[in-house]
């Protein structure tokens, strides 16, 4: 890219939209990969890469696009400090808009969809990344990271998104909400 490159590209998008970004790019160490998913990418393919493999990554991303707004049975939900509107894919802690990207939003469905229940790392990745990231348990951690850093006001203590080792993660029913420093 000329001007810009793919990570502040992305990170500029995520300013103002939601819209399914897929990096597509020559780098493709470890740190590389994390570095755009950090930066807001849904999905980061490294050459050399197929058609085939790229048109079955963009169905997935704009499947689980679409998905979202499937779930939607409501049109707000609130946990504490934070709100979200799911007609408009749109998310607030304390009435500031908080810009999340397509994954991470659908991250935090998951745990929206299923409050005080926990879910596990893989019933997660297959819910928001889809059947060919089962195992890709970084790509997780790396969202969960991201995602507490955008929602949390302590992302060291989590009020939202909690860890419970062994087993997975979940969102705390309100009455339960920990305030221990485990996260």
């Amino acid at each position: 890219m000329p001007r810009l490159d793919g990570y502040t590209t992305c990170e500029r998008i995520r300013q103002f939209s939601n819209v399914p970004i897929i990096m597509l790019t020559g780098k493709a160490e470890e740190d590389d990969r994390v570095r755009g998913l950090n930066a807001g990418a849904d999905d980061y393919v490294a050459k050399p890469f197929s058609a085939t493999e790229l048109v079955a990554r963009v169905r997935a991303v704009l499947r689980r696009a679409v998905n979202i707004e499937q779930i939607a049975q409501t049109r707000y939900f609130s946990h504490g400090n934070l709100r979200i509107d799911f007609a408009r894919a749109e998310v607030w802690r304390d009435d500031r808009p908080i810009y999340l990207s397509a994954t991470e939003y659908r991250l935090l469905i998951q745990f929206a969809h299923h409050v005080g229940q926990v879910l596990n790392s893989e019933q997660l990745l297959l819910a928001v990344w889809g059947e060919s990231y089962r195992q890709d348990k970084e790509i997780l951690w790396v969202s969960i990271a991201r995602l507490r850093q955008k929602l949390e006001e302590n992302p060291h203590s989590p009020q939202h998104i909690v860890t419970r080792a062994g087993l997975g993660y979940l969102m705390p029913p309100l009455d339960t909400i920990n305030t221990s420093k485990e996260g």
